[in-house]
């Protein structure tokens, strides 16, 4: 008790300290670095251009924007002939002459006009205009190899800012809570009980996934806290989820005199200059219905107000998820300026453990201008950068043009993934005419569409995950084991970065998500995909299933062991943590995912692995292992299964093209059928006629 009080204290008078500093009440300027790429990019041709997008956040008040360009232009720069130019939002602000006397890397600062700023979406385009043809050979033609800018990830765009008063409602603290600043300051937090319940676990579990998913720096993952951890008392903006019996007396007092039996409530309220969403109520399915709520971002976006109460009669899913669809690639149609090479891409979302199926197509429509050298000029879609198909352009067509093709199967595409429109628009002797930026051009039309059929990835490999936890978008059959004991702390951390990535590929609040704890019998989640955390020491559930494991634990759960891939010294299997993808040992169907360490630090360092899709890449296969500095091994030890032909019925129904091939092959054997049937009574009584002659 002395410990818990004096950990309160210190927590209070961090927070006390940290009042005059802490976003959206912080006076002056702040400075916040937004890298344009995570890697680098180039332009290549005589004119190119290239395009990265960035948000600002409805709440920053925008003082300065300063663009600072590192590059590299081919040591065969015309300087006196080549330029860039560089546009925000489609608007051209500054051009300037690379250099070409031999450096390597080249850096220029740049003002950005603020009033080109807008909240939301921003596109930064980089146009490029690099010229090596000697000036007394000015329309000679180049070879376009040559003519290249390389733009380094380093280039970023500083901010300097003023973040607006938050507004007092549940909508404006939801933004700051996944803004740019908070996120990277770690000023967040989700908080629960340090012995929380199933229902307080399931609804901070669902915020997690919630917020995770609106949050515009998705490579930090939302950290999941207790309420005797005092770093939650420092943190600007909190979601504190609780049943009333566990709430700090403090967080109580602010809440408004309700029938709490009966109803839970998402409250905003504000202590020591702390922004404090208490996701509360007396009742433990209610108050996991709020956590769903936090699920729904889209609801919470409109909730204009500090209270929103839920009741049994609320409506808090999202709308059902469509994984085989028609979507078009734009809202309101894409203008495309300039000569030669153009590219424009759509992203497209889906779920990771779907992939592409047979009878998906692509279809772009499109018109372009009429002064192109049709001989040359054409289109070409590409898929994650991979061309499946192109079209020459034709003067007949210019007003109204169309490209069909199928995605090949080949490709193998799963999860999110880019299509890219691209344009080379040629013009006869172009190099030779001035660029007025308008002509040539192509333009996009709104109708373009993509018909995505999908199925499952169903082999339990880290590269399908988060299957099969997600199928189609939604939570399936989730239970997380925790241990009843110590599961604060480490634990909980694990928690929240599972359920960070787990929100950022879900697309419903819909499904199941359960907690359990590891003295509940087994039979309680037998029909479930689980997720247990913990060591061998602390998890009664882990104990029971270590043979299964493919690294396993000696017999005092001190250490992993050697087995068929790996040899293991005790001392440092003692200092590993392992996720471990196998098939569930209760019930065929399912799977079980161990997040496991010989003590809580490796099981926290390995969740994070699963946390954001800046490190899933690391982990594949079915076992991980990661030491304390960092170095992470994977390995597969289930057998790969031969590929099955995809041909059930509900593949076949779900097919426009095939219903349609169906249907007209019924009719047609209906009509030769009938053709037959009608021949032969005409037949017959012919034969009929002449017996009664």
């Amino acid at each position: 008790m002395k410990k818990r009080t004096a950990a309160w204290l210190i927590g209070w008078v961090a927070a006390a300290m940290l009042v005059l500093i802490l976003p959206g009440e912080r006076a002056g300027a702040e400075r916040f670095p937004i890298i344009l790429s995570q890697e680098d990019w180039s332009l290549s041709g005589s004119y190119a251009s290239s395009q990265s997008g960035f948000q600002i956040p409805d709440y920053w008040q925008v003082k300065q924007a300063t663009l600072s360009l590192n590059y590299e232009a081919t040591a065969l720069a015309r300087q006196e002939t080549s330029s860039v130019t560089l546009l925000l939002n489609g608007t051209p602000f500054y051009s300037f002459r690379p250099p070409a006397d031999g450096q390597k890397r080249y850096n220029v600062q740049v003002a950005v006009p603020t009033d080109l700023l807008r909240s939301g979406s921003n596109t930064l385009t980089v146009q490029g205009g690099i010229r090596t043809a000697e000036e007394e050979r000015l329309c000679a033609e180049e070879d376009r190899q040559d003519n290249w800018l390389r733009l380094f990830a380093t280039t970023s765009l500083q901010i300097d800012y003023e973040p607006r008063p938050l507004d007092g409602t549940i909508r404006d603290f939801a933004a700051r809570f996944g803004g740019l600043d908070v996120v990277q300051d770690r000023m967040n937090a989700v908080v629960i009980p340090e012995n929380g319940g199933s229902a307080e676990l399931e609804a901070a579990a669902y915020a997690v996934a919630g917020f995770a998913k609106a949050s515009t720096l998705q490579e930090e993952p939302i950290e999941l806290l207790s309420l005797s951890d005092p770093r939650w008392l420092s943190r600007a903006v909190t979601v504190v989820v609780a049943l009333r019996e566990h709430l700090p007396a403090e967080l109580d007092a602010l809440l408004e005199k309700r029938d709490w039996s009966r109803e839970a409530a998402l409250q905003l309220a504000q202590t020591n200059g702390r922004h404090v969403l208490i996701v509360t109520g007396d009742d433990p399915v209610l108050l996991a219905k709020a956590g769903r709520l936090l699920g729904n971002q889209e609801l919470v976006s409109q909730l204009g107000r500090s209270l929103a109460i839920v009741t049994a009669d609320t409506n808090v899913d999202t709308p059902e998820v469509q994984v085989s669809r028609n979507e078009l690639l734009t809202a309101g149609g894409v203008r495309i300026d300039g000569p030669r090479h153009q590219e424009r891409s759509f992203f497209i979302s889906l779920p990771a453990n779907r992939a592409i199926a047979e009878a998906s197509k692509v279809r772009l429509d499109f018109r372009y201008a009429k002064n192109l050298d049709f001989n040359r000029s054409l289109v070409t879609i590409l898929i994650d950068g991979k061309p499946i198909g192109s079209k020459r352009l034709s003067e007949e067509l210019a007003d109204a043009d169309t490209l069909t093709l199928p995605i090949p199967k080949n490709l193998n595409i799963s999860g999110n993934f880019m299509i890219t429109a691209a344009f080379d628009l040629e013009v006869e002797g172009d190099y030779c005419l001035p660029d007025n930026g308008q002509t040539p051009w192509a333009y996009i039309a709104e109708t373009s569409m993509l018909q995505l059929n999908t199925k499952d990835n169903t082999d339990l490999l880290f590269e399908n995950y988060p299957y099969p936890f997600l199928r189609d978008g939604l939570f399936h059959k989730v239970a997380v084991v925790l241990p009843i004991e110590e599961r604060g702390g480490d634990i909980y951390a694990a928690v929240g970065y599972l359920f960070s990535l787990l929100g950022q590929y879900a697309d419903s609040n819909a499904g199941e998500v359960r907690f359990f704890f590891d003295d509940e019998p087994a039979e309680t989640w037998r029909d479930r995909n689980v997720i247990a955390i913990g060591s061998f020491k602390q998890h009664a559930l882990i104990r029971s299933v270590n043979e299964s494991l493919f690294f396993r634990y000696d017999t005092e759960g001190r250490a992993f062991v050697s087995n068929e891939k790996r040899s293991l010294d005790p001392e440092y299997g003692a200092r590993l943590g392992s996720l471990q993808l196998i098939a569930s040992p209760y019930e065929a169907g399912h799977a079980l995912l161990a997040v496991t360490g010989p003590d809580t630090g490796g099981i926290r360092q390995v969740s994070r692995l699963i946390a954001s899709e800046a490190e899933r890449w690391k982990v594949w296969g079915d076992a991980v292992l990661v030491d304390r500095d960092g170095i992470v091994n994977s390995y597969r030890f289930k057998e790969q299964a031969e590929a099955v032909p995809e041909r059930t019925l509900e593949s076949v129904f779900s097919r426009s093209d095939m219903l349609r091939f169906l249907t007209a092959a019924a009719l047609i054997l209906v009509l030769v059928l009938l053709s037959l049937l009608l021949m032969a009574r005409k037949y017959r009584k012919k034969r009929g006629g002449q017996g009664e002659a």
